[in-house]
């Protein structure tokens, strides 16, 4: 018991790291877009690719569907919850979401030559936020069934 214990929490812990890794990566890739004219263009040109092939108007509508569709289970499984812990990675993979919806509907943060790769770091953050929230509630059920025995 004692060894899944840790082994939850390292997990816990290095998806953690990889999260705050795709943050500070995002945040250093609009730094260099602004200080780099490498950077600059590459992004420039990056940017038109994907806003012409898969940012389209068509695409954003469906993919915000999606999202809000996410965030709809997301909050209805939020209420059911009754473990703290588990609420509070709810609550984290609701506002990672909402952040990604906000980003798909907002022309200002669209704009942003660096908009596709945090589009991709949003769905990174929210898939390691949903893998943190599937281990901890798989260490939880087996935690409640060794103690009914």
């Amino acid at each position: 018991m004692k060894i899944k214990k840790i082994l939850g929490a390292a997990t816990f812990l290095l998806l953690l790291v990889l999260q705050m890794g795709i943050i500070y990566g995002l945040r250093m890739l609009d730094y260099l877009s602004k200080r780099k004219a490498g950077v600059n263009h590459h992004l420039m040109v990056r940017k038109g690719y994907y806003d012409h092939n898969l940012f389209t108007p068509t695409n954003r509508i469906m993919i915000l569907v999606l999202i809000v569709l996410l965030i709809a289970a997301l909050v209805y499984f939020l209420l059911r919850e009754k473990n703290f812990w588990a609420k509070i990675s709810l609550a984290t993979t609701t506002l990672i979401a909402a952040f990604g919806a906000w980003a798909m509907l907002s022309k200002t943060f669209g704009s942003k030559l660096f908009f596709p790769y945090a589009m991709a770091g949003v769905g990174i953050l929210f898939l390691l936020e949903l893998t943190k929230l599937l281990a901890a509630k798989k260490l939880l059920s087996e935690k409640k069934l060794l103690s009914e025995k």
